[in-house]
């Protein structure tokens, strides 16, 4: 019977993402290079930008979704709508206010986000009888 073979030894990047996150700050205050992985790092915050961007997208499609549910479909107006219209609206100027770039993004992604919001929409107003699917 052969013995079994221990499990490789987790990194700190697999066993705690947090701990491998403040420990790559630290190195970087410290300006010790030969202790980051720079090939992660790297990775982390292409991440972190494409996070960004997404959530962009996601709080417009939202806003749009409610917009237009709010101008074609007045019978269901409710204060939960308005209250999302209000929040979705605060949340793409704030991540605006903090990455202007973002702007670039929105420019550039508004098209697709209304045809989802559009589809969303019919799919409520043929959920609620509107229109026939």
């Amino acid at each position: 019977m052969t013995p079994a073979r221990p499990a490789p030894a987790l990194s700190l990047y697999e066993a705690d993402y947090l701990g491998w996150l403040e420990a790559t700050a630290a190195a970087l205050k410290r300006q010790d290079h030969g202790a980051i992985d720079w090939e992660k790092w790297l990775k982390k915050i292409e991440d972190v930008g494409r996070r960004e961007r997404q959530s962009l997208e996601s709080n417009l499609v939202v806003l749009l979704l409610h917009l237009l549910n709010w101008q074609f479909q007045p019978d269901y107006r409710s204060g939960s709508w308005e209250r999302s219209i209000f929040e979705h609206r605060r949340r793409i100027r704030r991540a605006i206010q903090a990455s202007p770039s973002l702007k670039l993004h929105l420019d550039e992604c508004l098209a697709e986000c209304y045809e989802d919001a559009i589809s969303g929409c019919q799919s409520d107003s043929v959920a609620q009888g509107y229109i026939s699917s």
